[in-house]
């Protein structure tokens, strides 16, 4: 398939952000702008389906991802919104009805669901994947050198699947938690000085020391 969209397309881009890193944000731009959308959607979910509950608020997580976002908006070709509708949901964040909500929302509108690979492979264990792709395509940031014939994934979701290749950002939300939790003082161990605070942008970190997250 051609990494082109039509003129009239959202991209949808789901996570439980927590926290929101380099990793949830460069791949993802890198692949918009390969496919030129009029909408780049953030939506962090509220009770994940295949994860641990958060440990911290929802507000605190849509607040950082809100403020990671902001300097990529500013200066991106395509509007960059985050959007709290999974979390103002009380049940299990299915993108099953969230892909509905915004087929519902923007009619005229194209949807393609962000996805990564490790998710593909898994997407046919998602709650009702197969309503899911009545809603939105999947456009699925791809791993180099990665065979997307490959076996494991069924015809039915590859015919509704577009790749484009992204760099990868070798670091996880779990990684910067773990990395967090282990700075016993603020001020004797600032967290500026440690290596993984490069894979989080300066505004997060700073909300995260603010309000003593993760620790």
């Amino acid at each position: 398939m051609t990494n082109t969209m039509p003129a009239k397309s959202i991209i949808l881009y789901g996570g439980t952000f927590n926290p929101i890193h380099l990793g949830h944000i460069q791949p993802v731009m890198q692949a918009a702008e390969r496919v030129h959308p009029e909408k780049l959607i953030y939506i962090p979910c509220n009770i994940p389906p295949h994860k641990v509950l958060p440990d911290v608020t929802s507000q605190h997580r849509l607040n950082m991802t809100n403020l990671a976002l902001m300097p990529y908006n500013e200066q991106s070709k395509f509007q960059i919104d985050v959007c709290d509708f999974e979390l103002s949901q009380s049940q299990t964040s299915y993108t099953r009805y969230t892909v509905e909500h915004f087929a519902n929302l923007y009619p005229e509108h194209t949807l393609y669901l962000l996805i990564g690979m490790d998710s593909l492979l898994q997407f046919h264990t998602w709650h009702k994947w197969q309503e899911i792709l009545e809603f939105a395509e999947l456009l699925v940031m791809q791993r180099p050198n990665y065979d997307q014939t490959n076996n494991e994934i069924a015809p039915r979701i590859l015919a509704k699947t577009q790749f484009v290749v992204t760099e990868q950002v070798d670091i996880s939300s779990s990684e910067i938690r773990n990395f967090l939790n282990e700075t016993v003082s603020l001020e004797k161990s600032p967290l500026s000085s440690k290596p993984e605070s490069t894979f989080i942008p300066v505004p997060v970190l700073e909300y995260i020391k603010q309000h003593k997250l993760y620790l």
